[in-house]
Order: structure tokens, then C-alpha cells, then sequence
């Protein structure tokens, strides 16, 4: 046998070997992207995911990395909030809608997805000068506003009011009106409650004002 031969089937053995090892270390853990201990929660989530990269409707599932999966109580029922990556943005919104209902069914919880983001304090006299302007986007008012737009994708807000509250020493209430072509009245207690544990904003949502 020729020596070109030779290293030609070493090289083809190396290869096939090669992928063969990477598709057997892609795993259900392997979507989590964390420091810390990952909790069962995120374990299930992940494995849902996993699961799915099977179906020709989440042929790019694999794309999509989950940073955390919190449970939140309300008084409607059990909620869960799935963060992912900001890089991953773009490809969540082609299978939110499919994934939050799949999700939801095999949870048998109302589940909600939002992008990690973050919010740069602004300037003052004690913090130091930084080397460019703070972008809008890292605001504390875009973040919130990007999360909510995240929990209630695709619907959108119609509308929106703030009104503080006389008998309990000027309470702050937000009231924001969505479309709701998918959503039943259900569902707007256990957003109300999510919302305010993500950003601390008390607010009542509805269908209209």
C-alpha cells in the first residue's frame, strides 16, 4: 500500500472519530452556560431542549443556551423564568412562541423567557469617568423596557399609565395595557407578579386602561 494511502486512511479514522466524539459530548448540560450549581430546574429545561433538536420544526435549537430557570410563586399558580444569553437573542425569537408553549405543557407551568442584560449606573462625582458614554440600551428604563418585552412577546403594549396610590404613602402602580391575541386573563396576575420580581415595579396589566 501506497504511503499517501496509508496517511489518507489515518486521516479519514482521525476525522470520522473526531465528529463522532463531538457528537457524543454534545449533551443536555452542554445548553447550560453557568457558574455555579446548575438545579434541577435548569437540568429539566435543558433536557426538554435537547429533546426537541430531534424535530425538523427546531432544527436550530441547538443554537439557543440557557444561563438560568427560576421558579416564581404567585398567586395564580407557578411561573418559569428562563434566561438566556443576549447572544442568543435573535435566534429565541424564531421558536419563543413554539418554545413557551411546549415548555409550558411539559413543565405544566406558565413559562416566560427573557435575554440576560445589563444596566450601567450613570455617571456622578464619586464613580470613575468612564471611556465612552453609557448607551441608552444599558439604562435601567430600557432594560425594564426590554424585559417586558421579552415576557409578553410577540403581543405588544398598547398603552401604559402611572398612577400613585394616596392611601399607601404614594405607592407607585404602573398600569399597561397589552394585546392579547394569545393571552387569557389568567395570565395577566402571574405576569404582574413576574414582572415585579425581575425589576421590582409594581404593576397591574390588562388588556386595556
Amino acid at each position: 500500500m501506497k504511503r499517501s494511502s496509508v496517511r489518507f486512511l489515518i486521516t479519514s479514522f482521525f476525522i470520522s472519530n473526531l465528529f463522532h466524539f463531538i457528537k457524543m459530548s454534545f449533551t443536555a448540560q452542554s445548553l447550560i452556560v453557568k457558574e455555579g450549581v446548575i438545579t434541577e430546574l435548569e437540568n429539566n429545561v435543558a433536557e426538554i431542549l435537547f429533546e426537541l433538536k430531534e424535530s425538523s420544526d427546531f432544527a436550530d435549537i441547538t443554537k439557543i443556551r440557557i444561563c438560568a430557570a427560576e421558579r416564581h410563586e404567585t398567586e395564580a399558580g407557578t411561573a418559569v423564568v428562563i434566561t438566556v444569553p443576549y447572544i442568543c437573542h435573535t435566534f429565541l425569537r424564531v421558536f419563543q412562541v413554539d418554545l413557551t408553549d411546549v415548555l409550558s405543557k411539559k413543565l405544566n407551568e406558565t413559562v416566560f423567557f427573557v435575554v440576560k442584560r445589563s444596566i450601567l449606573a450613570p455617571e456622578s462625582k464619586t464613580t470613575k469617568k468612564a471611556s465612552q458614554k453609557r448607551p441608552r440600551s444599558r439604562t435601567l428604563t430600557a432594560v425594564h423596557t426590554a424585559i417586558l418585552e421579552d415576557l409578553i412577546f410577540p403581543e405588544e403594549v398598547t398603552a401604559r399609565r402611572v398612577r400613585y396610590s394616596m392611601t399607601k404613602g404614594a405607592e407607585r402602580v404602573e398600569k399597561i395595557a397589552i394585546s392579547c391575541n394569545r393571552l387569557t386573563h389568567d395570565y395577566y396576575p402571574v405576569l404582574s407578579r413576574v414582572y415585579e420580581n425581575i425589576t421590582g415595579r409594581k404593576t397591574v396589566f390588562s388588556n386595556k386602561l
